[in-house]
């Protein structure tokens, strides 16, 4: 479910998508604080946002993340901003297991392979299916 996105309100998007292999093990549309399987950050920057990292459980939270920073609106205005994806990274270590933590530059690879950087969010889905994510 889209609850915020650029056309709405110039802001990020974020979705939460429950996935399971019965119909009946999914109870509600909202990802609950601290309740997240996996989180797939198609963008460094919105990952590192109160809303998701507000669904980390240290020890329980995947994340397969494009590492590549997009600069934001607010560069524009601020050209000091740090939009460093070290930063970024760094943070969220604090919050979440190193050990279930996969950093990839998503956007460098669908733009070899693919010719465009918009193959960046399937290549990440890719990634974590591959890495036995998803049920």
């Amino acid at each position: 479910m889209d609850v915020a996105g650029l056309a709405q309100r110039n802001g990020p998007v974020t979705s939460h998508l429950r996935v399971a292999n019965s119909p009946s093990e999914l109870h509600s549309t909202r990802i609950a604080t601290g309740s997240a399987d996996l989180i797939i950050g198609c963008d460094i920057v919105v990952t590192t946002g109160m809303e998701p990292v507000s669904k980390i459980s240290k020890n329980r939270t995947h994340m397969v993340i494009n590492s590549h920073v997009a600069p934001t609106s607010n560069f524009a205005s601020n050209p000091d901003l740090d939009l460093s994806s070290a930063r970024m990274i760094k943070g969220l270590k604090e919050v979440a297991s190193n050990d279930l933590m996969h950093f990839i530059n998503a956007t460098k690879f669908a733009t070899s392979l693919m010719g465009n950087a918009i193959a960046a969010n399937l290549f990440l889905v890719g990634y974590a299916i591959q890495k036995g994510l998803f049920p």
